[in-house]
């Protein structure tokens, strides 16, 4: 679920996972119920992780209280793709339970020396959350997080170089719990992701090179449009900023 994740200890999940291929179609069903968050070792329920680490603010500006709160029982995940030739179609649908829906299209081509992708996921909350108080919810019935993300690049003997854009639009917020994974657009990079922002831009660089025995890759994402005082769109007071990753 989440391929980015670098560290020693990294994320994992108990559940049971189908799996089903055939003339270039692709078919999975998943029912995740337990979670390991990265740098920990205990196993939790989906209803014990949600707000073990994720805390930020509401939209109000009341520091979120959602620990204990959520008698989710786990995550519910759907995917069909499909290869066609230079195309490659994903859909996922991730569905969390009595908190959010996010649903995930993403669109490549890949040609000779060139690729191009379109990744727009969009997000909806549950009706269980209106039943909770204001501070207690994790997303707010009227949080509706789209997010747009483009990518090109080019590939020529062994380098490559990439340029990505991503756009969280004024619906709402995008969110994910910190304690399930990252955000995974083709601008999401280390220290600069899109979860808990809405209404910004980021852009996004990269250059890889291979040797025999040594690749080398270097990025630089930059975040713009944040409003540290606008917690509407920003739930954990980021400010714009510029990472570079070796």
């Amino acid at each position: 679920m989440n391929s980015s994740d670098g560290r020693m200890i990294s994320f994992a999940f108990s559940g049971g996972w189908l799996h089903h291929s055939t003339s270039g179609w692709v078919f999975d069903g998943a029912w995740i119920n337990k979670v390991s968050p990265r740098s920990m070792t205990e196993w939790f329920t989906i209803k014990e992780a949600i707000g073990l680490i994720d805390k930020g603010y509401q939209p109000n500006g009341h520091i979120t209280e959602i620990a204990n709160h959520h008698s989710s029982s786990g995550i519910g995940l759907a995917h069909v793709g499909k290869k066609e030739n230079h195309w490659n179609i994903d859909l996922w649908n991730i569905y969390l339970d009595k908190t959010i829906n996010t649903s995930y299209f993403r669109l490549e081509y890949m040609k000779n020396k060139w690729q191009y992708g379109l990744i727009y996921t969009f997000q909806s909350p549950l009706l269980y959350q209106e039943g909770l108080n204001y501070d207690n919810r994790y997303i707010q019935p009227d949080e509706k997080g789209r997010v747009l993300s483009l990518m090109g690049q080019y590939c020529v003997h062994n380098t490559s170089i990439q340029i990505a854009y991503s756009r969280a639009f004024n619906s709402g917020r995008f969110l994910f719990p910190k304690e399930l994974g990252r955000d995974q657009f083709y601008t999401s990079m280390s220290r600069s992701r899109l979860n808990g922002l809405g209404d910004i831009h980021v852009f996004k660089t990269g250059l890889e090179h291979g040797w025999k025995n040594l690749i080398v890759n270097l990025d630089a994402a930059t975040l713009l449009g944040t409003d540290m005082k606008n917690l509407k769109y920003n739930k954990y007071k980021m400010a714009d900023n510029t990472n570079y990753i070796l």
